[in-house]
């Protein structure tokens, strides 16, 4: 009687970060591998570091494919995927890294089978791979405006950035009061120190956000905030994010007779009015008389 053992082979998986800014430091990055067209359901296979979860055999059922559970990695980190089977196909996806982009590399120069560069999909060879993730993290360039609610230039202010703690004030041709060049995808804060007392103050720090999407529109790039005072704009013949911060006009109760109502207004007219024709009337008999 023949026995046949399928071969098993190793996999290992790391991941390797370019954060020029050193903008994403403990940054975690969240995997799922899956078995895909074998129906050797019977073995257990698991990956090694002591984690909860491993490759599910489905009781032993014949399936066409095997799921890992999601697991991370942190910049040069690795973990092994054990005793897979030779020949099957392995399919790795990192999730959620719309913010970076993703180069693949097989130790072994195994073959991709799948488009999506998020995604590799090989053929396991007899000796086991060495697969890399290697992110780079995005970048656009950046400038930052002040303007008034007409979207006109409003030079009267002052403004302090996170990004090195300067403040800053805008060109008077342009409003233009910061520029990055380039700007990798992150958050920064803008605070604004002074303004002209004629606008309202905006006494809360502006929060923004500039990060990466699934969708094809500004190269894959959008812009968040926790204000609504502001719009942006993309150049995508230069990569550039242009935010505009609003300064809003401040509403002044007029004074005076300004405060006076309308109604009051054209009544005190009317007793005026009243009041000189009397006048006048009163005068006239005078020299009636005389």
């Amino acid at each position: 009687m023949y026995t046949n053992t399928r071969k098993k082979a190793d996999v290992n998986i790391a991941k390797h970060l370019i954060d020029p800014d050193n903008t994403e430091i403990g940054r975690e990055f969240r995997f799922k591998a899956e078995l895909v067209n074998t129906n050797d359901a019977n073995m257990d296979y698991s990956y090694t570091s002591g984690a909860e979860s491993g490759f599910t055999n489905h009781n032993g059922e014949s399936t066409s494919t095997l799921i890992v559970s999601e697991f991370i990695l942190r910049n040069n980190e690795d973990l092994t995927l054990k005793d897979l089977p030779v020949n099957a196909t392995l399919r790795i996806t990192e999730i959620d890294s719309f913010d970076h982009d993703v180069v693949v590399t097989s130790a072994k120069n195994s073959a991709d089978l799948n488009s999506n560069p998020r995604v590799f999909e090989f053929v396991i060879p007899a000796d086991g791979d060495n697969i890399t993730f290697t992110n780079t993290l995005k970048k656009v360039n950046l400038k930052l405006y002040s303007v008034d609610e007409k979207h006109q230039v409003f030079e009267n202010a002052s403004y302090q950035l996170s990004f090195d703690n300067s403040i800053v004030y805008p060109n008077i041709d342009d409003g233009l009061f910061y520029t990055k060049e380039p700007m990798y995808l992150g958050s920064f804060t803008v605070t604004q120190k002074w303004c002209d007392d004629a606008y309202e103050k905006i006494d809360v720090p502006m929060n923004f956000s500039i990060i990466g999407t699934d969708s094809a529109d500004n190269d894959g790039t959008a812009v968040q905030a926790d204000i609504s005072n502001y719009y942006a704009e993309y150049d995508p013949d230069t990569q550039t994010w242009s935010i505009y911060i609003i300064n809003c006009e401040k509403i002044v109760a007029p004074t005076g007779v300004a405060d006076t109502p309308i109604g009051a207004i054209a009544l005190i007219a009317v007793f005026t009015l009243m009041f000189c024709t009397a006048f006048v009337y009163i005068n006239c008999r005078r020299k009636e008389v005389e």
